[in-house]
């Protein structure tokens, strides 16, 4: 963390004593996935983001990287859930590395860290570039992300999509019709991992529509 600008820098969650806080804005972990849903903080100026979710939140691991605002994120935990998510690929380490790039994943006993920094690149894959403009639309519901994504992928694509027919290829899928009015904090993990494969039969799905 020396290199990181403090007043780009913000701390969330249970204090570790190497972090110095008496420099850095910080906040509870429930207070920042609040101002992270309403945008009505200071916070999400802070594009370096420390979280750490260590010893009592490892459940949160996933949910955490899906709807930080970070740019730049290290995250603690306990080493299992960091372990399934960036040392194998899931579909759910898939999603997550579709938005993030890992730096670096480091254990110490129990405890462990990743470095995380957030993609800008276009990707070619059209599946990828809907996942992660989905992703980037995280403070609106499902439905909502994923139609606006969906257009856009389609436009990008040479396609016009109304919206009525985005909400119908949307509709299509289980995941689609099921988690339409959920946040992507609320889905559950199993129900997010088929949001690849979910967006690739919208965007098949698309190329059958009529504007």
């Amino acid at each position: 963390m020396t290199d990181w600008e403090e007043k780009r820098t913000l701390i969330v969650g249970p204090p570790i004593e190497q972090w110095p806080l008496d420099h850095m804005l910080s906040a509870d972990l429930a207070v920042y996935f609040e101002q992270l849903r309403t945008a009505k903080s200071n916070f999400t100026k802070r594009t370096q983001v420390v979280i750490n979710l260590y010893p009592t939140f490892p459940h949160l691991v996933a949910h955490t990287c899906l709807t930080t605002h970070a740019d730049h994120l290290l995250l603690t935990a306990h080493q299992r859930p960091l372990a399934d998510l960036f040392a194998h690929s899931t579909p759910l380490s898939q999603l997550i590395q579709s938005v993030f790039r890992l730096e670096q994943r480091v254990q110490d006993g129990r405890l462990a860290l990743v470095e995380l920094v957030r993609r800008r690149d276009i990707p070619e894959d059209a599946t990828t570039l809907l996942v992660r403009q989905i992703l980037q639309r995280r403070r609106a519901q499902l439905g909502n992300a994923w139609r606006e994504a969906l257009i856009h992928t389609a436009a990008r694509n040479g396609r016009q999509l109304s919206k009525n027919a985005a909400r119908r290829c949307i509709a299509q899928t289980t995941l689609g019709s099921y988690h339409a009015q959920s946040y992507i904090g609320e889905i559950p993990l199993g129900a997010l991992a088929e949001l690849p494969d979910a967006a690739t039969a919208t965007l098949e799905a698309a190329r059958n529509e009529q504007i």
